[in-house]
């Protein structure tokens, strides 16, 4: 009885954890204004977390069940969820990497705590959350001061992606590609514009992105990351 009550208080203990472990993760993703946030990813974790601990108990109750069949089905039905994520424009901008494989490491995390390897899980959690905050920041700070920026803008016309050519070509910059869209924008005559720009020398790509919204042609500016 005392190696039952024992068993059942780690298994709460680990479901307990991947909950909380997996809302933490999703609180980071929130507050980086991603739409899969803390209740997807607690969702996740714990979903993924239940199955291991199910397929634990299955393998000490049978004999011939192996313990890693149904955690192998968790990682490859991520994919679906991961997939699902994953949005490309008509422009071919991307969007929802990040968070599909951070679904995808979270699932993997749940099954690590349902398998009971704390240290593990510990470690797992820690370096998915400096991944999704500390490594986040730097490869903004570094992508976003390089010579290469991609521009989605939504300009007026026609007219006004040759007047934005143009503007770049005042400032010395080369347009390495362009690609242009015209419906699902902000205003009926307005032409989307997704473009990759050479400014020949690291700059600040925010200060770039506030000159081109206080532009009268352009209605709307973003970097395209």
């Amino acid at each position: 009885m005392a190696l039952f009550a024992s068993e059942q208080f780690s298994f709460f203990i680990r479901l307990l954890l991947s909950v909380v472990f997996g809302s933490l993760i999703g609180i980071c993703r929130e507050k980086q204004g991603q739409v899969a946030g803390m209740r997807t990813f607690a969702l996740v974790c714990l979903g993924s977390c239940l199955v291991m601990v199910v397929n634990e108990e299955l393998a000490l109750r049978y004999s011939g069940v192996d313990p890693s069949r149904m955690a192998a089905q968790v990682i490859s039905g991520m994919s679906f969820i991961g997939v699902g994520t994953i949005v490309v424009t008509g422009t071919h901008y991307i969007r929802g990497l990040v968070t599909a494989a951070s679904l995808w490491a979270t699932a993997a995390l749940g099954i690590t705590l349902g398998a009971g390897l704390w240290m593990e899980s510990i470690a797992g959690f820690l370096l998915i959350v400096f991944i999704l905050v500390v490594l986040t920041r730097a490869s903004h700070r570094i992508s976003g001061s390089s010579r290469y920026v991609r521009i989605y803008a939504e300009v007026e016309r026609e007219s006004g992606v040759r007047e934005l050519l143009l503007y770049f070509k005042s400032l010395g910059y080369s347009v390495i590609s362009l690609e242009t869209q015209k419906s699902h924008l902000q205003a009926d005559e307005d032409v989307a514009v997704l473009l990759t720009v050479d400014m020949k020398q690291d700059m600040d790509h925010a200060r770039l992105i506030e000159k081109l919204g206080n532009l009268d042609y352009v209605d709307y500016a973003e970097e395209a990351r």
